[in-house]
């Protein structure tokens, strides 16, 4: 008998500064950065997803605080992961 696979759950506080700024998300592939994608949502709201009605725009150039922090949030993984996706909002 196969038995499935729990999916994983993430459980975080809500952060008010998403509504007013959104949230950021860095991508990386091999520790390298790929991309960084800015997420925000629509006007009184706090859902960045595009089926929510967020909008998203392409960050050519995160600034060097971004990367660090995102890179020290792979670092900080007990196993270096192929592709990652961090995902930051202002506190």
């Amino acid at each position: 008998r196969i038995r499935a696979a729990k999916a994983p759950m993430m459980i975080q506080p809500f952060m008010p500064s998403i509504c007013e700024e959104g949230e950021l998300s860095v991508f990386l592939f091999n520790n390298e950065i790929s991309h960084a994608v800015e997420k925000k949502p629509k006007h009184d709201d706090y859902r960045v997803q595009a089926q929510n009605g967020g909008v998203f725009k392409t960050i050519d150039h995160p600034t060097k605080e971004v990367l660090d922090l995102a890179r020290a949030a792979v670092a900080a993984c007990p196993e270096q992961p192929i592709h990652a996706r961090v995902d930051m909002i202002r506190n």
